[in-house]
């Protein structure tokens, strides 16, 4: 930008002078090597005789007006009243402002411009005479030429950037293009990360320049997949003189996708993870094994990845991700189950390989097709047999022939322990070996257990040989439909009902507990939603949605009532004086005069005239007005709770 002023021209007559200049200052736009110069012409007088000047065309001239580089930008007028005129103020002593105007020039390619101003015009000074609107005039004279010597500017012609990409990635091609103002201009290019470290200079170029972005821009950053570049292009002219400032321009550099870890055959190894009830299987367990993985760093590649180290290794399974030795699985949930195992470089660059596993299926044993019996020497099913007889087809899981399952038998007499196990092979009765006595209860007991130690367990009673009454040898026991086996006791076979007056003895002990546990008007509860009635007979009414509240002399036993929500309103109450707060309310007074008993005061919200008629007073109390504080809406009255189910029995 330039400033300047151009050269004065002068105007008098026997009595006045006036004096004349252009301001210039300039405005360069480097895209198109050109200035946008704006010119304001200036009066100044020697005297103080007018308060009102006026510049137009009073003596005829020819090309009267304010010129730009030899072109008229304003032609002035005959008339200093109307039509084309400047004016200004008082001008004594100073320079005063008569407008502004704009044109444009071109540089050449050393930044050099030329142009000239001018004004030429004739100058009348006016002055108010205090009569009316009548003034005094005096013609100056005319003033100034339509140009004045040539005025010289300069600016660096240094190019501007065209184009340039605001992002690009290590491999691809950066274009970059100058916009030129001189054929024999030149540039050097430099590339600087975090604009302070040099990544690159480029040699001469004229217009463009373009290279593939290398990698090794990134060497000295190990840990940044982008970065942040700004480039620099310096003008120079054919001299090797560098033109004006460097044009910038700022993009971010981006790691190619390949800038990465490579993995060759052998960098990750999965073995099984087997412990606790596996631990001495090979091979994966489906619910019970996990996978552990190994790493080779060795067999990891680094050069693609340009300074970046490896940060960590990973193995994900199942949604979940362990990035810490010993890189283990989650317990593996299905037969077949993929295992990604990644390495990850100091950039957050990942190389990966899935793995398969297959897994082993799984299932605890399972004993169906059971067949046990009292039995004769023979094997032959006998009510008094003093041999049981035992048969169950095993089902279970092999595990590629590694899970071994023991099929065994064992009995025990009523309240004792259980004999030696007996081994059984599936799907074959199998004779016991143990003596039983026909008078006594057995209970047989089947067991499978695998090599992981899960099993399976079947029991099944053996009772005594059936007889209509049976007492104990020494009297002091009896049993019906089986033998007595205990003292003091008065037994009956299960299959067997026993009666009373007609009704089943279970009956009978069910309806005399609900009367004794639960009389009419009880109240049962359950987090179960089974009626009462079901299992205790009677009749019950279930109670829902309600709390139970203790009766005494506020509530009486039975009584109903109370809200699961409730509402709060203040709409339209009208505050009592107790209830109005501590306040104070601001007022004003005014003195009015226009009573014979002597001065009154009168307080008022609003301003009172001389003489008021009336006025509001500040009401202590509030006014009596009713107001509103606004609804709490429905709101809850329940305490925390814990539903559950609730019959009263009514019968």
């Amino acid at each position: 930008m330039a400033t300047g002023y151009s050269p004065e021209w002068t105007a008098h007559n026997s009595m006045y002078t006036a004096r004349f200049r252009i301001y210039y200052s300039t405005s360069y736009n480097a895209s198109t090597n050109q200035s946008t110069v704006t010119i304001t012409p200036q009066l100044k007088t020697s005297t103080n005789f007018g308060s009102d000047y006026r510049v137009f065309n009073g003596a005829g001239l020819s090309g009267a007006g304010v010129y730009g580089n030899g072109v008229c930008l304003y032609s002035f007028g005959s008339n200093y009243g109307s039509g084309n005129y400047l004016r200004c103020g008082s001008a004594h002593d100073y320079f005063r402002d008569l407008g502004s105007w704009s044109f444009t020039v071109s540089h050449n390619a050393n930044g050099d411009a030329s142009f000239t101003v001018g004004i030429y015009g004739s100058v009348l000074a006016m002055y108010f005479s205090g009569t009316g609107y009548t003034y005094a005039q005096c013609f100056i004279g005319t003033v100034g030429a339509k140009s004045s010597s040539t005025i010289t500017i300069h600016e660096n012609a240094a190019s501007t950037i065209a184009s340039a990409p605001s992002s690009i990635a290590t491999r691809e091609t950066l274009v970059l293009t100058m916009r030129r103002l001189a054929a024999s201009n030149y540039h050097i290019a430099t590339f600087k990360y975090n604009n302070s470290t040099t990544l690159y200079t480029s040699g001469r170029f004229d217009t463009q320049l373009d290279f593939a972005v290398p990698r090794s821009w990134f060497e000295d950053y190990p840990s940044i997949a982008s970065l942040p570049v700004t480039v620099s292009v310096q003008t120079y002219n054919s001299s090797g003189t560098a033109i004006g400032s460097p044009a910038t321009a700022s993009l971010t550099v981006n790691a190619d996708a390949d800038m990465k870890p490579v993995v060759s055959s052998g960098w990750a190894s999965l073995a099984p993870y087997n412990t606790g009830a596996v631990s001495g299987i090979t091979g994966y367990v489906k619910s019970y094994s996990k996978a552990e993985a190994a790493f080779d760093d060795t067999k990891v590649d680094m050069s693609n990845a340009v300074g970046a180290g490896i940060a960590s290794f990973s193995v994900t399974c199942q949604g979940e991700t362990d990035s810490y030795t010993p890189y283990l699985t989650p317990v593996l949930a299905s037969t077949s189950v993929s295992v990604v195992c990644a390495v990850t470089d100091t950039r957050g660059r990942t190389a990966s390989e899935t793995f398969t596993l297959t897994v082993m299926d799984y299932a605890k044993p399972v004993l169906t097709g059971i067949e046990i019996f009292r039995c004769d020497a023979q094997g032959a099913e006998a009510e008094d047999g003093t041999h049981y007889s035992a048969k169950a087809f095993l089902s279970h899981s092999s595990l590629d022939g590694q899970n071994s399952t023991v099929l065994t038998s064992a009995v025990t007499a009523s309240g004792g322990g259980y004999g030696a196990e007996e081994s059984l092979s599936s799907g074959t009765a199998h004779l016991s070996s143990a003596q039983l006595s026909a008078d006594v209860t057995y209970t047989v007991r089947i067991t499978a257990t695998d090599a992981l130690g899960n099993t399976a367990v079947y029991y099944q009673v053996l009772p005594t040989r059936k007889w209509a009454m049976k007492f104990r040898p020494d009297g002091s026991g009896v049993a019906f439909g089986k033998a007595a086996e205990y003292d003091g006791v008065f037994e009956i076979t299960d299959d067997w009902d026993f009666r009373v007056h007609g009704k089943e003895i279970n009956t009978l002990l069910r309806e005399k507990l609900l009367s004794l546990v639960y009389p009419v008007g009880s109240i049962y509860m359950s987090v179960n939603n089974d009626s009462p009635a079901t299992f205790l007979g009677g009749t019950w009414e279930q109670i829902e949605d309600t709390f139970l509240l203790a009766a005494g002399s506020s509530f009486a036993a039975g009584a109903t009532g109370g809200a699961a929500t409730h509402h709060h309103s203040t709409a339209n109450h009208t505050l009592t004086v107790s209830e109005i707060p501590s306040h104070t309310h601001g007022v004003q007074g005014w003195r009015y005069n226009n009573q014979s008993s002597g001065d009154k005061w009168s307080t008022s919200y609003t301003k009172l005239s001389d003489s008021p008629s009336s006025s509001t007073p500040v009401l202590a109390t509030g006014g009596g007005r009713a107001h509103n504080h606004g609804d709490t809406g429905d709101a809850s009255s329940l305490p925390p709770y814990l539903a559950v189910y609730m019959w009263k029995r009514t019968g």
